[in-house]
């Protein structure tokens, strides 16, 4: 991606539940360690909810006091982050003003 960082909002809409390629030879995500009474990798499905005019930049975040406790800044490469009530209305806030 050129631009990293918030493009949208997706909403979960599913319970969790054991992600099928981990017990599929035939795929790359295959685990052999996983059980299927027990597995190791779960998901869910998410539903798109909007998609913001542009991407939300990280030297953008980086700059507003709101989020400077967010869990991005100590885990720098995850996709998904868990958000405050705060944090996300900020960021919708950010990428609604573009």
């Amino acid at each position: 991606a050129k631009e990293v960082g918030p493009a949208g909002v997706a909403q979960v809409s599913s319970l969790p539940y054991p992600d099928f390629t981990q017990f599929d030879a035939d795929s790359k995500y295959v685990d052999i360690k996983s059980k299927k009474e027990k597995p190791t990798w779960v998901m869910v499905d998410v539903r798109f909810v909007k998609k913001f005019p542009s991407v939300v930049s990280r030297e953008e975040m980086k700059k507003v006091k709101a989020l400077e406790h967010m869990a991005l800044w100590k885990y720098m490469r995850l996709s998904i982050v868990p958000l405050t009530k705060k944090e996300f209305d900020t960021i919708v806030k950010l990428a609604e003003k573009k």
